[in-house]
């Protein structure tokens, strides 16, 4: 007795496809929720920017340290005794010059 796959409204499944959820309301309701924290996390973000506050990572150098490296450059040293000096790598040297 063999039985065909449709038989036992078995389905072939893509990974294109949606994740498969219990209902309509199910999926509705996770929309709902994603929405949700969309929306609060970008209020956050701009009420941190109101209050001054930036996000990311801080600079590799600071201010002193980008007026050092402009007057090592002006006085024709190079990158990797720059990189040396200021106790970063050569990497850091080549994205503030590129700035």
């Amino acid at each position: 007795m063999i039985l065909t796959l449709s038989q036992h409204h078995i389905q072939k499944e893509s990974s294109e496809q949606k994740p498969a959820t219990k209902n309509s309301r199910d999926r509705d309701s996770c929309e709902i929720g994603r929405e949700l924290t969309r929306e609060r996390t970008l209020a956050g973000l701009e009420a941190a920017k109101r209050r001054g506050r930036k996000g990311g990572r801080p600079r590799s150098l600071n201010d002193e340290q980008r007026e050092t490296l402009k007057e090592l450059l002006e006085q024709g040293k190079g990158v990797s005794y720059i990189a040396r000096t200021l106790n970063t790598s050569r990497f850091t040297i080549y994205r503030e010059i590129n700035r």
